[in-house]
């Protein structure tokens, strides 16, 4: 017989200073003993298994219990039924209950969401859902997923719940792993008439939806120059399997140098204060990288920061300090005193305007970057910034296409 989906789920210039890489995760879905890709929500994974474990749970005033109820265990044609035919309108049977799902969610992780999938037909269509609920420590929740439509006279598959349902409980990862964890589902006849209900259950599995929690919450990394040295300070507001921080160092925002471990906490829900002194002050601006290294040896490397210092009187308090280029991007790094509108001009060495922009400018260092446009830069360029009327000295750049 041949199946049909009702449902779809979804889950929704040579470089001077520094390269910023955005990564992007791919989720991988297990169904059973096959690996597959799919695109889920931003660090959310799931888990998609089939019990193996079936039975039939009594339910007051039902007229039929279920027959051969480990049919239900794949998808191929041989079925869990009603042993009898429910004859009148609004007969139910008894729960058919699956457990033993097998789910092995990674500890940590946070459940965000469940969909039960369950492929069932009645030739006659005379059937629908009576009750559907998700099982929970052996009990049987309240939370009822039940649908009014007649099922179709072909086998077909309807998803209960969605990547961010919860059934109304709060789940652990040992819920979840639990063999008790389960789903309870149970029929009724739809409709009177002489035609006997045909109701007949193919397959039911479950997808568990989970996210695994950042090893860190980083929420402050900064630097302050402090006469004869630059204090590093920086605040977690969580941290899970954190083994130590990595500072770095670079006059170039390119090559760094390690400086220095940091023990983490471990793990910590509240707020946690990090601080570090470099006493080999440098002229100029220097930057900093911020590194965070698990207990399994999996390493996260944060944003840098600049960090001019003390002694660099001459430093512009507004103005461009330099610029790189990837692809075909355009990167510029600037400085501003106060909070402002920048307004950014590109120029050929002939003098005519290439691009211009304005742009909301933050106090402190501030980065522009024009994103996939083609410039149809070769050679000598000019970068002119101008901010709240302080027209800075205008850079001159190459970029080279090779």
């Amino acid at each position: 017989m041949q199946r049909m989906e009702v449902n779809e789920l979804s889950i929704g210039w040579p470089n001077l200073l520094e390269f910023f890489f955005t990564e992007g995760r791919i989720a991988i879905l297990v169904c059973c003993c096959i690996i597959g890709f799919s695109m889920l929500a931003y660090g959310q994974s799931a888990q998609t298994k089939g019990g193996s474990l079936f039975a039939n749970v009594a339910i007051s005033g039902s007229v039929t219990s279920w027959v051969n109820s480990n049919n239900a265990v794949s998808s191929n044609d041989v079925y869990a039924t009603p042993v009898s035919s429910m004859s009148s309108s609004g007969n139910y049977s008894d729960y058919l209950v699956v457990s033993n799902f097998n789910f092995s969610i990674p500890s940590g992780s946070i459940i965000s969401g469940i969909v039960v999938s369950v492929e069932k037909s009645d030739g006659n269509g005379k059937s629908k859902d009576s009750k559907v609920r998700i099982v929970k420590s052996g009990l049987i929740g309240s939370t009822d997923k039940s649908q009014n439509a007649a099922w179709s006279s072909a086998d077909a598959v309807q998803m209960y719940g969605s990547s961010s349902d919860l059934w109304g409980q709060v789940w652990s990862v040992a819920d979840v792993n639990s063999s008790n964890f389960g789903f309870a589902f149970s029929a009724q006849r739809t409709g009177g008439g002489a035609q006997a209900t045909l109701a007949k259950v193919d397959e039911i599995s479950i997808t568990v939806y989970y996210s695994n929690p950042l090893p860190i919450e980083l929420t402050e990394f900064t630097g302050e120059c402090r006469a004869k040295s630059i204090e590093l300070t920086w605040q977690t507001a969580s941290e899970v399997n954190n083994d130590y921080f990595t500072i770095e160092k670079s006059v170039d925002g390119i090559n760094y140098k390690n400086l220095m471990s940091i023990p983490g906490i471990g793990n910590s829900t509240i707020q946690q204060n990090y601080t570090f002194t470099d006493q080999e002050v440098l002229p100029g601006t220097v930057f900093y990288r911020l590194s965070q290294t698990d207990f399994d040896g999996v390493s996260e490397i944060f944003e840098p920061i600049a960090v001019r210092s003390c002694e660099n009187t001459d430093f512009p308090k507004t103005g461009l300090i330099t610029y790189s280029k990837v692809e075909n991007s355009l990167s510029v790094d600037y400085f501003c005193e106060s909070k402002s509108i920048s307004f950014f001009q590109i120029y050929n060495i002939n003098g005519q305007l290439i691009y211009s922009e304005h742009i909301e400018s933050e106090a402190g260092f501030n980065k522009w970057v024009v994103n996939q446009i083609n410039l149809n830069l070769t050679g000598t360029f000019l970068i002119k910034m101008d901010q709240g009327g302080v027209k800075t000295e205008v850079i001159k750049a190459f970029w080279s296409k090779n």
